[in-house]
């Protein structure tokens, strides 16, 4: 189990709530601000957006328990927040095909916790830096 927070944002960027204090047990959790040709749960990102695009899945013994990811599991956030519940639990993050940490062999090698969002500069607008990619996006 994992305890998760995440600030919703509107349309505009800006947050509309915090969720934060519950305990759930997720398949996976998608963050993306940047379209992929795999992308088939979560509404296409958009780089310009000033916001990432989340998508949580509940593990099946969660799934029919009222939460708002089981809800809506797609979510536009500017901020996520995971940490384990058991100090001997662990998670990998994917990030581009990539899975961290690298260490093989080692039982819980892995994130105990981990804080993602959006970054902005020192007059808190939102940076944004350029994208190349060999698929098309489509924005």
């Amino acid at each position: 189990k994992y305890l998760y927070r995440f600030v919703k944002v509107g349309m505009d960027g800006s947050p509309v709530r915090v969720l934060c204090d519950q305990f759930m047990a997720f398949s996976h959790i998608t963050l993306s601000n940047v379209p992929i040709h795999s992308d088939k749960d979560i509404f296409p990102p958009n780089p310009e957006d000033p916001w990432l695009e989340m998508y949580a899945k509940s593990a099946p013994s969660y799934s029919t328990k009222k939460n708002i990811l089981n809800a809506e599991p797609g979510q536009h956030v500017s901020r996520v927040e995971i940490i384990v519940r058991s100090s001997t639990d662990s998670f990998p993050v994917l990030v581009d095909g990539q899975l961290f940490p690298q260490v093989k062999g080692q039982k819980n090698s892995g994130y105990k916790s981990i804080v993602i969002e959006k970054m902005l500069d020192s007059d808190d607008k939102q940076m944004v830096f350029p994208v190349q990619t060999f698929f098309p996006i489509k924005l």
